[in-house]
């Protein structure tokens, strides 16, 4: 690809590995306009809890930029404060939260708003589908990394009622 990598390493102090690659003009991702309005006649209320800000970023940047109404929470103790402050049609949750696990979570929000649509977003997915430990009150189990279209399908699949990730 045209690009370098360097490694310098200190015994005892540790290694840094440097990756660089040239940027083309077809590689120049455009930021999405937000501002655009939906692109898909349906849009949510839609609540992402998760601990890491990569996470809360991508979620948050994609769902707004298809229309949907987006509030986020850095763990699952302040995704329930936020949940029973509002009203969602939808959460994404990880399960590995600080406080509070993506299960216990899903469970509480299933007790209070059992209508409410809920897709758990964990690097354990394919663990947990393959063991069949898929928690009751998650509607659909979605894999760490997610792009962006494998995000609204499942989003599109869960809140038509289709649940082909459970």
């Amino acid at each position: 690809h045209g690009g370098t990598i360097s490694i310098e390493s200190v015994p005892g102090s540790g290694t840094t590995v440097s990756i660089t690659l040239p940027i083309r003009a077809s590689d120049v991702v455009q930021e999405p306009n937000v501002q655009e309005g939906p692109k898909h006649a349906a849009t949510y209320r839609v609540l992402v809890a998760d601990d890491e800000p990569w996470v809360l970023h991508l979620c948050s940047t994609s769902l707004k930029s298809e229309g949907h109404e987006v509030k986020t929470a850095v763990d699952g103790t302040d995704a329930l404060k936020r949940f029973r402050a509002g009203s969602y049609d939808l959460v994404i949750l990880d399960q590995a939260m600080p406080s509070m696990t993506g299960t216990d979570l899903a469970k509480a929000i299933k007790q209070e708003a059992p209508n409410t649509r809920i897709i758990m977003l964990t690097g354990f997915a394919e663990v947990m589908a393959s063991s069949d430990a898929r928690p009751e009150s998650v509607d659909m189990l979605l894999s760490k990394p997610v792009s962006v279209e494998a995000l609204n399908d499942a989003i599109t699949r869960v809140m038509a009622g289709s649940q082909p990730g459970r």
